[in-house]
């Protein structure tokens, strides 16, 4: 079907029956559209992807775009002491994009990123957009003051 579409098709895993309750497998494909998480991971499969197109000889989809509606970027949670030394080469920059250099960064799609001025994560990704720009990738960036995460 995506060869006559001339287009790929994107077909999440899911947990199934009778291991994992109805409706288990509808949220699971519901979480691939919600907002969950969902920057962050949109942003590290983005890197991978743009990553694996430098250097396999299989042709990897990269995306149009990202839509990171209040991301979280770099868990403060992952690595510890790593997260307070900020030591890039300890957590995966597909984990953390906010790890990311210029050289990998470069290769993200036009980005569209949101943040409210309430927001834990409001630092993060105000610098993550900066970031952005300085490595020439298109961003629109949009600031809601007042309003917390998940604006």
């Amino acid at each position: 079907m995506a060869i006559q579409i001339y287009n790929y098709i994107f077909m999440p895993n899911y947990r199934l029956v009778p291991e994992h309750p109805v409706p288990a497998a509808v949220e699971d494909v519901y979480a691939t559209l919600s907002v969950n998480a969902g920057g962050g991971i949109a942003t590290g499969t983005a890197l991978m992807a743009y990553d694996k197109s430098l250097t396999s000889s299989e042709k990897f989809p990269l995306p149009a775009g990202l839509a990171l509606r209040y991301p979280i970027l770099d868990d403060p949670y992952v690595g510890g002491k790593a997260k307070a030394e900020k030591t890039n080469d300890i957590i995966s920059v597909y984990a953390a994009p906010t790890r990311a250099g210029p050289d990998k960064l470069r290769g993200l799609p036009p980005t569209f990123m949101d943040v409210g001025g309430l927001d834990l994560f409001r630092e993060e990704i105000t610098k993550f957009v900066a970031a952005l720009a300085t490595a020439g990738v298109n961003v629109e960036f949009h600031h809601y003051s007042g309003l917390p995460h998940g604006i």
